[in-house]
């Protein structure tokens, strides 16, 4: 976590966010009625490295 804090001096926000987007049900219910998919960077890295795109 400490390299993470590093990166970024809005890592609290960023941490504040996710922790929000994965427990308000209300909000996960929302963006999946809207057809928003939510993508990780290991989502991104493994299409990356297929070559899809």
């Amino acid at each position: 976590m400490n390299r993470r804090r590093s990166l970024t001096a809005e890592w609290g926000s960023r941490v504040e966010d996710l922790l929000h987007l994965r427990d308000n049900a209300e909000l996960r219910t929302h963006i999946e009625r809207s057809g928003i998919w939510l993508v990780g960077y290991r989502e991104l890295r493994a299409l990356q490295r297929s070559g899809a795109g």
